[in-house]
């Protein structure tokens, strides 16, 4: 809630969809009980009834009103309606080096200068047809890790601190590298899969250990006295309908069963999930490596078959003491997600991927004609849990993993063209920040216990 000279209060409420924002502007001093009225009559249930949180954001609103106090609003206030900023979903490729197993001619180049993926196939006629397919970036054979993560994934982690929530979702089919592009490969994973949370291979780390080192210097750069950073990590493994926590009490000798609830209002969680404290880079480390050799020895489904979704999530509470003695806190969280890969045997199926081409399919329809289908969130687990970061108000990226050779050419074009749909996928990005006063902030202030540490030189 923002005040102006005039006498004026503006308040801004953001639905739990990210779809819209609420900007109520009233004068000080006029009673609660007269603004939810005013709220009530302006029809806001109505207004969204054309979406499935029409009757949370009503609620969501009533409850930020009600944190107002002693407002002195005029019989003539009105409500008013603007749209958060628009983004659309990101999508980038990059192409794997050609393994010893395939043959050695190339069907998939880039154009890195035009963010362009080109795939040529070639017809038993003898014909050949090139496609090309425009992204936001395009990463030939031989990029390194370290320049695919700051093209395009550092500055989602950033935004994370800002109170943002971002999304990273890595898609292939099975083999084309989504595993050596989320965790590492070579002397980097090998380290992960024995528990080793040293830095062994630097330029061989995945996405999420440079996450971690991300995170890491963005909170010192952001440190001062008053700021104060808590995070929180889970890990979770879906298959076949199951799912499957990787960080789990170790003291609990029966886990709970795990199943996708929802929480508050509109927002849906994974009741049952452990999500352990982080304090530091190695912390972050172990987790990972915990999660990932619990994998190995015990997965859902043998990870060499590719037909799991990964699901590392970080989540971030920041602490800001204001100088009014009011606190600002922003929460962000980051997921990074391994798709399962498509089935190299048509007939196989590829049920593991269907749920998410639906959601995208419906969200890639032009919008505004009043028949749009509604969104099978529920199609899956992994969807219902992606529901932020597909039309809701995370900052998403895809990446598209790719083979360079011939024989793979109509699954790396259908790769390629999945990505490019989902950026039609338009996301309304919203901070997650609100301001407590000085005694809410001190009921729900960080505990001291797990808050980041600073690294030791």
């Amino acid at each position: 809630m923002t005040k102006h000279a005039d006498q004026f209060y503006t308040l801004h409420v953001v639905a739990l969809s990210g779809t819209e924002v609420a900007c109520l502007r009233v004068p000080s001093s006029s009673s609660v009980g007269y603004v939810k009225q005013l709220v009530m009559r302006q029809g806001c249930v109505k207004i969204y009834s054309v979406t499935s949180f029409a009757l949370a954001w009503h609620t969501q609103v009533l409850a930020d009103l009600a944190r107002l106090k002693d407002l002195d609003l005029p019989e003539d206030a009105t409500i008013q309606f603007v749209r958060l900023p628009q983004e659309n979903i990101a999508a980038i490729l990059r192409v794997r080096p050609r393994s010893a197993r395939e043959d050695d001619k190339s069907a998939l180049s880039v154009d890195t200068a035009r963010s362009t993926a080109i795939l040529t196939q070639d017809f038993p006629d003898g014909r050949a047809c090139e496609r090309e397919i425009l992204l936001d970036g395009a990463y030939p054979v031989g990029t390194s890790q370290h320049d695919v993560f700051e093209g395009s994934v550092r500055g989602l982690v950033t935004s994370v601190l800002e109170g943002y929530n971002a999304t990273v979702v890595i898609h292939g089919i099975p083999g084309s590298g989504k595993l050596h592009t989320m965790i590492g490969g070579g002397d980097a994973r090998n380290a992960i899969s024995r528990g080793d949370v040293s830095v062994v291979a630097p330029s061989l780390e995945g996405v999420l250990p440079r996450v971690f080192d991300t995170l890491a210097a963005d909170i010192a750069a952001n440190a001062t006295p008053r700021a104060s950073f808590a995070l929180r990590a889970s890990f979770l493994e879906m298959a076949e309908g199951r799912l499957r926590d990787l960080l789990p009490d170790e003291e609990d000798p029966e886990p709970p069963a795990l199943n996708v609830v929802q929480r508050d209002a509109g927002s849906f969680v994974v009741a049952g999930l452990q999500s352990r404290p982080v304090r530091r880079v190695r912390d972050l480390r172990q987790a990972l490596c915990d999660g990932f050799i619990r994998l190995l020895q015990d997965a859902l489904v043998p990870l060499d078959q590719d037909r799991s979704h990964l699901l590392f999530t970080i989540s971030v509470e920041a602490h800001e003491e204001s100088p009014a003695g009011g606190v600002c806190v922003r929460r962000g969280t980051l997921q990074v997600v391994k798709m399962a890969g498509y089935c190299r045997s048509p007939s196989a199926g590829n049920e593991a991927f269907r749920p998410l081409a639906n959601v995208i399919a419906c969200l890639s329809v032009t919008r505004g004609s009043g028949d749009e289908p509604s969104v099978p969130y529920r199609g899956s687990a992994l969807t219902t849990l992606l529901r932020d970061s597909l039309g809701g108000s995370a900052r998403t990226l895809f990446i598209a993993t790719c083979g360079p050779a011939a024989q793979d050419v109509e699954r790396s074009l259908a790769t390629a063209r999945f990505v490019a749909r989902a950026r039609q996928v338009q996301n309304m990005v919203a901070v997650h920040e609100e301001v407590l006063d000085a005694e809410t902030a001190l009921r729900s202030g960080l505990h001291a216990e797990e808050t980041w540490l600073p690294e030791q030189p």
